[in-house]
């Protein structure tokens, strides 16, 4: 008896156009390299019946169901020029493969600058006072500064426009306000007020900034 799940699976390696991706789950944020991806893009029909949950930039990954072991949605594909976050999953091809509807957040957020992410220590000075000791955590983060529509009325009665940023990171980490501290690429320098979109699945992390400045060289 011929098995139609076997000569279906073995037919994605003789498929031209195959690539290896790198994988990397939600949970654990450990990549494995995975071989023998085909890449398909989105068709009109999908955006139709999606109900605008699919959009025209999205891209379709289909590997061999052994490749991966129960994927996520959140979990990453990256392709050596972009990331990719999983939006949809099925099984598909008589369940001989993962098939993956994705989407590359930093062109879906619009991320049209980058920024360097320095990561805040303290250590005891020679007076005995703890003093802060900066360095860059990550650099070249793809990101998006807008001003935040906000306002703040004084003691006097005025409103006045509070100065407030928001920065939008390509990022999956969470920083924390007296942890981080964002630069921008005119060397302006962010402190974080709060977060928005925290793990929200299909959104990039979002951080309400004020300026600040720093005292000492960054390391």
């Amino acid at each position: 008896m011929i098995d139609m799940n076997a000569m279906l699976s073995d037919d994605m390696d003789l498929i031209d156009g195959l690539e290896t991706i790198t994988y990397t789950p939600r949970a654990s944020a450990t990549p494995v390299l995975v071989e023998n991806v085909l890449r398909r893009n989105i068709t009109y029909n999908e955006i139709k019946k999606s109900n605008g949950d699919i959009q025209s930039s999205d891209v379709r990954f289909h590997a061999k169901l052994s490749l991966i072991n129960l994927p996520q949605l959140g979990d990453m594909i990256e392709d050596g020029i972009a990331t990719y976050t999983i939006l949809n999953i099925r099984r598909d091809t008589l369940n001989t493969r993962w098939r993956f509807v994705c989407r590359d957040l930093a062109i879906a957020e619009n991320l049209n600058t980058i920024a360097h992410i320095i990561l805040i220590t303290f250590a005891e000075s020679v007076t005995g006072f703890d003093e802060p000791i900066y360095s860059y955590y990550k650099k070249n983060v793809r990101a998006k500064l807008t001003k935040t529509d906000s306002s703040k009325e004084t003691e006097d009665g005025q409103v006045r426009q509070d100065g407030m940023k928001t920065l939008t990171l390509e990022l999956t980490e969470e920083l924390k306000p007296n942890k981080h501290i964002i630069e921008d690429v005119a060397g302006n320098f962010y402190r974080i007020q709060s977060s928005m979109n925290i793990d929200e699945l299909g959104k990039l992390p979002s951080y309400e900034c004020d300026l600040t400045e720093i005292s000492t060289q960054i390391i």
